[in-house]
């Protein structure tokens, strides 16, 4: 009933309130309506993904304690696929979202944007050894200086930057105001680049992990300076028209013209499937390769363990650590995730040849909901292989 409720206007939710939890599941459908964005375009050849449905509503998860389908509710996902060696095995959809609508990735954008560099490494276009301020001379004398394109990926810059959610000192309310996510209310930059550019320095790169989405939004600067194409044309060039989108996807921007890239994107679900099957298969949808073997294997097997520090300090909890803007949640197998605020998410499972999205509208982001993903994903994939 809300979402009618909304859909009729006087009472749809606003710049003010869009991101509160009674109003996510709509607002993460209709961002365009709310923030300036940019098209992510489609190609002219679509891929058409097959289907081949399975009853799996009523398998048991979370240790039996609900079935998918009361999961779904329970948790407010919105849109819910999975995809087996590239056919459409499952698919749900709730909330008012549709085949045809786009919704808020968040920081699974992140995935995105470091896949395009991947895809420009593997093309010689840049390196990951390269230093910033080489390549934006704009950064010399400033924090980011002496910093790579590895420490970007790997979130490992020493940049002091807090976007803690519950804290209202944080950098977090600046940073949405300048990306134009919420009413602007005290005095700023216009432009995201400048607030980067004077960022201080509280660590020395290269050391301790701290998720710090700025990363991201600094590393597709260094894509747009090496190219000299905005973030959201390189996304539809080099992914979204090879992998065979079968819709515009779209970026929210600041006042410039600059892409919020770690979580602006918004996508259809079919679509971000197929994002996830082009990291399964390296391949694009016509059979050629599209990101590098190489670039995969060294994400997802970043030749780091707990016991030399390097992947014990990227490890956010108990269940996964990072490297090149993906969540690993076992190398061994392997399986690994994007992963986005309040519910979005993309898990790759190899062994089985399975691909699992969710867009969920969750009121409260917590480790715990992100375990019970985890575990939803691993009874999915088990109650596929026992077919």
């Amino acid at each position: 009933m809300a979402a009618a409720r909304h859909a009729v206007g006087h009472d749809r939710p606003t710049l003010e309130n869009w991101l509160e939890p009674a109003n996510r599941a709509w607002g993460f459908q209709h961002v365009r309506e709310l923030i300036p964005s940019a098209r992510i375009r489609r190609g002219a050849e679509m891929r058409h993904l097959a289907a081949d449905p399975i009853e799996l509503d009523h398998i048991p998860v979370l240790r039996s304690r609900l079935s998918l389908v009361d999961y779904l509710h329970d948790a407010n996902v919105s849109g819910f696929l999975v995809l087996q060696s590239g056919a459409i095995r499952y698919e749900r959809y709730r909330n008012g979202l549709g085949p045809e609508t786009p919704h808020l990735l968040m920081s699974v954008s992140k995935s995105i944007v470091a896949s395009v560099t991947g895809i420009l490494v593997g093309a010689g276009q840049l390196g990951t050894s390269d230093k910033l301020s080489d390549i934006l001379p704009e950064l010399r004398n400033s924090a980011w200086e002496a910093a790579t394109v590895d420490h970007l990926l790997d979130m490992r810059a020493g940049i002091r930057f807090d976007e803690s959610d519950d804290d209202p000192n944080s950098d977090l309310p600046a940073y949405e105001q300048i990306y134009q996510w919420r009413p602007l209310r005290q005095e700023l930059p216009s432009d995201i680049r400048h607030y980067m550019r004077n960022l201080p320095s509280d660590q020395p790169h290269g050391t301790e992990f701290r998720y710090q989405s700025i990363h991201t939004d600094m590393l597709a600067w260094v894509l747009e300076a090496v190219t000299g194409q905005r973030i959201s044309d390189l996304i539809s060039e080099l992914l979204w028209q090879p992998m065979g989108a079968g819709h515009d996807a779209e970026v929210t921007i600041d006042r410039h013209g600059n892409a919020h890239a770690d979580g602006g994107i918004s996508a259809t679900l079919r679509d971000i499937a197929l994002f996830g099957e082009s990291w399964r298969t390296g391949k694009a949808w016509n059979g050629q390769q599209l990101l590098p073997p190489r670039w995969i294997q060294q994400t997802i097997h970043p030749g780091a363990s707990p016991a030399d520090g390097v992947a014990e300090g990227a490890r956010e909890n108990a269940i996964s650590y990072y490297s090149r803007n993906w969540w690993i949640i076992d190398a061994g197998r392997p399986l690994y995730a994007a992963r986005g605020y309040c519910g979005q998410a993309v898990y790759v499972d190899p062994p089985t040849e399975v691909v699992i999205v969710l867009l969920s509208a969750w009121p409260r982001h917590t480790p715990e909901k992100e375990q019970d993903v985890v575990e939803v994903v691993r009874s999915v994939a088990q109650a596929l292989s026992r077919i």
